[in-house]
């Protein structure tokens, strides 16, 4: 048995509480997974959107190529594998060409928003700096996490909120409110301050999804983390098939239980 990653972060939570099985083979054996060229656009945007909260102003044409550019040369899968054999989102057809028109007029959606309604969200500072990708280390309930919100920003009563930015495909937002609820809890533990509500931005179409965060707290979203810690440190990496299964890049080839499925 590999060694168990002391560090937790909400990517591998919810990753183990979908399947721990799958989070056995992508985090403590490291199997590589084909890359997605969704991944690429997707830090080009988050990118390019902390500039506009910085209150940068490039042209951001040549800030979205840069930004994009940049997220390939540093990921050594591109070194090897033709971007035209990336994964592929909506059926395939959001390939390079689709981000490289799409992409730029996602950001310039964002900056337009930025400088209407969402001017009445103000950056959290600390004198020393704009909480924007921000890396907080605390722990909860005794568990070792790492959070990086997308931003933190006081609203036009003053109110903390947790914002994070989406590209995906589903524009109502995500359906529940966990991973703000974790940047809540992490937020809350380093600096005291509470945010009541997280708010989710969807780069598609240009608009605002809130999530009301008061039913989580630092209390609750440590005993996940300390159950997460608690079972893996115990070994369990039984599979929990689902409909997740049906985008698992690492089903065929390792997934104990669909191995067992098609050999019956």
């Amino acid at each position: 048995m590999a060694p168990v990653t002391a560090v937790r972060s909400y990517s591998r939570l919810s990753t183990y509480l979908e399947c721990p099985e799958s989070y056995y083979w992508k985090y403590v054996q490291r199997v590589p997974e084909q890359p997605s060229i969704w991944s690429i656009g997707g830090t080009a945007f988050h990118t390019c959107a902390e500039q506009v909260m910085r209150g940068d102003e490039p042209d951001w044409d040549a800030a979205w190529q840069d930004a994009y550019t940049n997220v390939i040369t540093r990921d050594p899968a591109a070194a090897d594998l033709p971007l035209d054999q990336w994964r592929k989102a909506n059926k395939g057809t959001e390939d390079a060409t689709w981000w490289g028109w799409h992409g730029p007029r996602m950001v310039d959606g964002f900056v337009t928003w930025r400088n209407s309604v969402g001017a009445q969200l103000q950056p959290l500072s600390d004198g020393d700096r704009l909480w924007l990708e921000t890396r907080i280390e605390v722990e909860l309930a005794g568990v070792p996490i790492v959070a990086i919100p997308d931003a933190l920003v006081t609203d036009e009563h003053g109110q903390l909120n947790v914002l994070d930015y989406k590209t995906g495909k589903d524009q109502r937002g995500p359906g529940g409110s966990l991973q703000l609820g974790v940047y809540k809890a992490a937020v809350t533990v380093a600096t005291g301050m509470e945010a009541t509500w997280g708010l989710y931005y969807m780069a598609r179409s240009k608009t605002l999804v809130p999530r009301d965060l008061t039913a989580w707290n630092v209390h609750n979203i440590g005993e996940m983390f300390s159950e997460f810690d608690a079972r893996e440190k115990a070994g369990d990496y039984r599979p929990n098939p689902g409909k997740h299964c049906n985008y698992c890049p690492l089903k065929a080839a390792k997934c104990s239980y669909w191995q067992e499925k098609e050999s019956i």
